[in-house]
């Protein structure tokens, strides 16, 4: 289905060409057969690994990335640009003492703020909504905010993952503004998994971690049932300064239509907890596979097609909208764009933006 989809896709370019039909049928036959998409997802995340926009694996992904597509026959180019504020953890550890300790395994939320051995009251929040930050009052204050999160399920989707990201960013400007020392997010996932979301508000204000899910809910239950908790905490961060990174762009060139572009892109980049396969290797993969096998083919598109991988895009999705600053001249040429995200298998819907 989503070679499908990249067929249709791919017709724009070739539009007005009578073989349209007939070259789109070969190009998606093509994808379905046997390709290197397999092998170059493999070097992406088993060699280069986790590419978080910045660090010595995104600049091996980018230089990577330019080689493929000219191996392919591709023309390719390295388009640099600025990212507004660095932040990488380096370490993290926590405590939870009192009445029962124990060592919950945590990491930072993306530009949570450092903390040095940061120790104070852990209190329950519920689920960080305004009524619960009411009924903790003063107590808040120089605390830490325990915030429960509900089980995220397939049933649910993206629309619990989005509702994640809004409430947590809704959560975290409560938690401010009433002098918490800092929040601990429960884990949306069972089984002791960690994962980086995006901050979608307060960056670098507040010290932010995030709890493996069986250990979150632990120390609820032992706060609900009367007992007194604090948690110690460190996070050494690397943070607060602009840096360079990369977007690459391969292009198969019009043959009548030259001056229109029709764009299709992926985000290279990832976060570090994982090798980045599903968000998004699979995907700047199939970026590369499909310029490749349009350019085996011989495929002849009227309009140009041009292929970008973003970097920076789990920080923001500032390589894409720095692509469209640096082509402001030529944006009016641009009749269709897309970009594709979110693991493999059939498309089951869209996003609209501009």
């Amino acid at each position: 289905m989503r070679f499908h989809v990249f067929g249709a896709i791919c017709a724009l370019g070739i539009a007005g060409q009578a073989s349209a039909a007939e070259d789109v049928d070969a190009l998606v036959g093509a994808m379905l057969g046997d390709t290197p998409i397999i092998g170059d997802l493999q070097i992406l995340t088993d060699q280069i690994g986790g590419r978080v926009t910045g660090s010595p694996s995104s600049k091996a992904a980018v230089d990577w990335a330019r080689a493929r597509f000219e191996q392919a026959g591709v023309s390719a180019k390295i388009e640099p640009f600025e990212m507004p504020s660095q932040w990488q953890e380096l370490a993290v550890s926590a405590t939870v003492s009192g009445d029962h300790t124990f060592t919950p395994r945590v990491i930072a939320k993306p530009f949570s703020a450092g903390a040095d051995q940061l120790s104070a009251p852990l209190l329950d929040a519920g689920p960080g909504t305004k009524d619960d930050f009411a009924r903790l009052g003063d107590a808040a204050r120089n605390a830490w905010v325990l915030i429960e999160s509900p089980l995220l399920t397939d049933e649910i989707g993206l629309n619990g993952l989005f509702a994640e990201y809004s409430d947590a960013a809704h959560s975290e400007a409560l938690a401010f503004a009433a002098g918490a020392a800092g929040v601990v997010f429960m884990s949306s996932r069972p089984n002791n998994l960690l994962y980086r979301l995006p901050l979608l508000s307060g960056k670098g204000r507040l010290p932010l971690l995030l709890m493996e899910r069986e250990s979150a809910t632990r120390a609820q239950r032992l706060l609900r049932d009367g007992k007194s908790l604090s948690l110690t905490a460190s996070i050494e961060v690397d943070s607060g300064y602009a840096y360079q990174s990369a977007n690459v762009i391969g292009e198969i060139r019009g043959s009548s239509r030259p001056d229109e572009i029709v764009l299709i892109g992926a985000h290279l980049d990832s976060h570090d907890l994982g090798t980045g396969a599903l968000d998004n290797g699979a995907n700047a993969s199939m970026m590369i596979d499909i310029a490749r096998q349009i350019t085996r083919l011989g495929l002849k598109p009227a309009r140009t097609i041009r292929f970008a991988l973003w970097n920076g895009e789990e920080q923001g999705l500032v390589g894409s909208w720095r692509y469209t600053q640096q082509h402001q001249d030529e944006l009016d040429n641009h009749v269709m764009a897309a970009s594709f995200d979110i693991g493999t298998g059939r498309i089951l819907g869209f996003f609209t933006g501009g």
